[in-house]
């Protein structure tokens, strides 16, 4: 589970030893956002891993202390996981190139939605 702050901000370190597994493509951060997407910190998600496929969630300016640096960084991402069960994550420079990222993803995902009568 995450560990937070003082602020509440969830503390993340990069270095952390990653594994095969669910998050082995993802790496730190990807478990970090599987674990605060199961609380709800997600600004918004999509998708059913199961019947459609893809299941992501979106991070627009999420605020994570780094364990070793004690910097703030701010992660504009987008996670998901197949039907496999595995992780990923793609990382934004910017909220207007996540943004644009997110909304191919829904695009995509209602079309899914509209072909299948639901």
């Amino acid at each position: 589970m995450a560990e937070f702050d003082e602020q509440g901000r969830p503390i993340i370190d990069f270095e952390a030893e990653t594994y095969p597994g669910k998050f082995e493509s993802s790496g730190p951060l990807g478990e970090l956002l599987y674990d605060l997407s199961l609380e709800s910190w997600q600004d918004d998600e999509l998708g059913d891993a199961i019947e459609y496929g893809l299941w992501a969630a979106l991070f627009r300016n999420l605020e994570v202390k780094d364990k070793r640096t004690g910097k703030v960084l701010k992660i504009h991402a987008i996670l998901s996981e197949d039907s496999e069960g595995f992780v990923y994550v793609d990382e934004y420079d910017s909220q207007k190139e996540l943004m644009k990222a997110w909304r191919r993803l829904r695009r995509d995902y209602e079309d899914w939605l509209e072909g299948t009568g639901e």
